[in-house]
């Protein structure tokens, strides 16, 4: 997706995703690590969110936050991206 400063952000991928599956009790909810891709003047920088710990980076002029994670490996991932202030 490109940002209107002409970096772009890439979805990479959920990681260690420890995440209780729909439909099963857990004890412990779990979490998700939610890697993007930043490209800003041809530096790319990985991102790593968290579904629980670190739910927003700043990235250059912006700030990425992580809205919500669909349940799986192919579920929808929400952000948001917001003027970094």
């Amino acid at each position: 997706m490109a940002l209107p400063d002409r970096s772009t952000l890439r979805f990479v991928g959920l990681r260690n995703d420890s995440r209780c599956p729909p439909g099963v009790a857990c004890i412990r909810a779990g979490d998700a690590d939610v890697a993007f891709e930043h490209r800003d003047a041809g530096t790319v920088h990985e991102v790593v969110l968290n579904t629980e710990r670190s739910t927003s980076a700043v990235l250059g002029a912006w700030r990425l936050g992580l809205v919500s994670v669909g349940a799986g490996a192919d579920g929808p991932v929400e952000i948001r991206i917001d003027p970094a202030r």
